[in-house]
């Protein structure tokens, strides 16, 4: 028999799991720390099969030929058992798109592994890293304490299951004993969630209250309605030194409580107030560790106590604040001048969702956050709010943006809302985020595939209004706010319109209002209107030919052009004749549309595309 040649070459991570040939792995790259492979790896045979030579003269072997699974290295088991445990599905996701844990037997097939054979087993179990993701649970809280036994010094990442979802309606809390097995090994703890009604909180307020030297990620929900437990004042004794990422929602807490100068994300949604109950359970620790403090300070908080604690985080990354910002005071000014801002010089992502314009406002106003990436706001304040302080979003709005090199403008108007999202101009491997918006695809516009994983918008406003909006106070805010945003760069242009798209319907976009909020945009490309405003900008770039003269592709949805005003030479195919050296491309998608423009367009040599 010929000998063969032994080959060398990387295994895919399917083909490491279920392939038993291990005759073309290194142990070199994991020797020195077999707990984190991330190399492929070589191993010649005869490192696995003691007894057999690796001559290759030998007419006898072949390297090929899988080995003995039994004679496998206790590492590289170890290595697969791993692999295995991350293949395994954790978690599902409800109708509501709630994350919910699988139950154990399906949650945990890599343990089958312990059932193999005696070296399979032996290896699994010295093997502390498997057994560090525990879930408690009520019915299967015994799962958990074995985990929490196995995992002996190895850090731990801790799940608290909500009780008795999906298992049964009447679910008891978990023993005491595994909560205080829990709080024994809190200095392990890399990562805590804990999703539970709050009124069972006071089981967990050893955990929360004692020092977490190694904790790196901290999740609390409350399902409940009527949250009774708060926070303990002084979270994890104040010592978490590594602790990077905190998120809290339907919690009663303090915001002085957060104050860790490592957290990077923090994620707070539904923030309530704190009762004088809840505050009553707290009374000594607030005097011993915000001396000269008042408990009834924290029932009514305010936007300061916001500051106080972003002025502890340096080094925030993430802010996202979900119906978590304080009222703020009618005696307090909406710029206050004595209040130093807050320095934020990390801060890339920033979310202020279900707040008024005031408080929204408020907060930017002391924020100072030069490389922010990403800025999403939605407000949406009661009847006599809606979009009368929509100004008091400038001064942060032209600071932040008034720089920036905007790629891509899209704007969405309704009968109750306002959209407003902008891009930076940030080139790809695919091109810009204007050229994959508008990339040639069934799904063309910002709704494009392609577009949505790739871009994420610079700004994000979405203004909400519990009346009807009138069309004039609609065209002042937008004219107002694309004024503070640096149009002279933006390639791509989108705007869609839901209102009524009769005749006799009232919309914000006119021809006036086209040229007034964009007569600035003269490097625009890409163009693209649905509705009534499709038909007002048909108009607009018939009667002004200085408004976009540089567009080469227009794109119309949903749009009459039988309502364009004047004859047709004046529509459509007066845009064509003005602009015949840079429009290449007219797309009319859902459009009504007569013949002879249709035939005017290809006589002028215009591609169309008509959908």
């Amino acid at each position: 028999m010929r000998a063969v040649r032994p080959q060398f070459g990387p295994v895919s991570r399917k083909s490491f799991l279920y392939n038993a040939n291990v005759a073309k792995m290194d142990m070199s790259s994991f020797m020195t720390s077999p707990m984190s492979p991330t190399l492929p790896f070589k191993l010649p045979r005869s490192a696995l099969l003691p007894g057999h030579s690796d001559d290759k003269t030998s007419p006898t072997l072949r390297d090929d030929t899988p080995g003995p699974v039994a004679r496998l290295l206790p590492e590289l088991l170890s290595i697969i058992f791993s692999f295995w445990r991350e293949l395994e599905p954790t978690m599902f996701y409800d109708r509501d798109r709630s994350v919910y844990f699988l139950q154990p037997e399906r949650r945990l097939g890599w343990i089958k592994c312990t059932h193999i054979c005696r070296a399979w087993r032996q290896v699994a179990l010295d093997s502390a890293h498997l057994w560090n993701t525990i879930v408690f649970e009520d019915r299967f809280h015994e799962w958990g304490a074995e985990m929490l036994k196995r995992s002996r010094r190895s850090q731990l990442s801790v799940h608290r299951m909500r009780p008795g979802l999906r298992l049964t309606r009447h679910a008891t809390m978990p023993p005491v004993e595994i909560v205080d097995a829990v709080s024994a090994h809190a200095a392990r703890l890399r990562t805590l969630t804990i999703e539970q009604p709050s009124n069972d909180w006071e089981i967990l307020e050893v955990v929360l209250g004692r020092a977490a030297p190694h904790l790196e990620e901290f999740d609390l929900a409350s399902p409940s309605f009527e949250p009774h437990f708060i926070l303990p004042p002084k979270l994890f004794d104040g010592h978490a030194p590594r602790l990077r990422k905190v998120k809290l929602a339907d919690c009663y807490f303090l915001w002085p409580a957060l104050a860790f100068e490592t957290v990077t994300h923090l994620d707070i949604s539904r923030a309530p107030r704190p009762t004088h109950a809840s505050i009553d359970q707290v009374q000594k620790s607030i005097a011993l560790d915000f001396p000269g403090s008042s408990p009834n300070e924290f029932v009514n908080p305010t936007c300061d106590f916001i500051l106080d604690a972003l002025r502890c985080m340096p080094h925030l990354e993430s802010l996202i604040l979900t119906y978590a910002i304080p009222h703020v005071p009618t005696s307090t000014p909406t710029a206050s001048i004595s209040v130093e801002p807050v320095k934020l010089e990390k801060l890339a992502q920033l979310h202020m969702m279900e707040h008024t314009l005031s408080q929204c406002a408020w907060i930017l106003d002391h924020l100072h956050a030069p490389h922010l990436a990403e800025l999403r706001l939605k407000a949406g304040g009661p009847e006599d709010d809606g979009l009368s302080d929509y100004a008091a979003l400038l001064p942060f709005i032209s600071a932040t943006l008034g720089s920036r090199a905007l790629d891509m403008l899209h704007i969405s108007t309704s009968p109750w809302t306002l959209k407003l999202q902008s891009w930076e101009h940030r080139p790809t491997a695919s091109g810009s985020c204007a050229d994959l918006a508008f990339a040639p695809t069934p799904a063309s516009g910002p709704a494009s595939s392609a577009f949505g994983r790739t871009c994420v918008p610079l700004l994000n406003l979405e203004l909400a209004c519990a009346q009807r909006i009138e069309a004039e106070t609609m065209q002042r805010a937008l004219r107002v706010l694309c004024g503070a945003l640096p149009l002279s760069d933006v390639h791509a242009l989108c705007i869609s319109d839901a209102n009524d798209a009769g005749p006799h319907s009232v919309s914000p976009w006119t021809v006036e209002a086209w040229r007034s909020t964009f007569g600035a945009a003269c490097a625009v490309k890409f163009a693209y209107a649905q509705g009534n405003g499709g038909v007002a900008l048909v108009d607009a770039l018939a009667e002004e030919a200085k408004l976009f003269p540089a567009m080469s592709s227009l794109e119309l949805e949903q749009v009459d052009l039988m309502r364009v005003h004047g004859t047709a030479d004046e529509g459509l195919l007066g845009v064509a004749r003005a602009r015949s050296e840079v429009l290449k491309t007219v797309k009319l998608r859902r459009c009504v549309v007569s013949r002879p423009v249709v035939d005017g367009l290809e006589v002028l040599g215009v591609k169309l595309s008509l959908g």
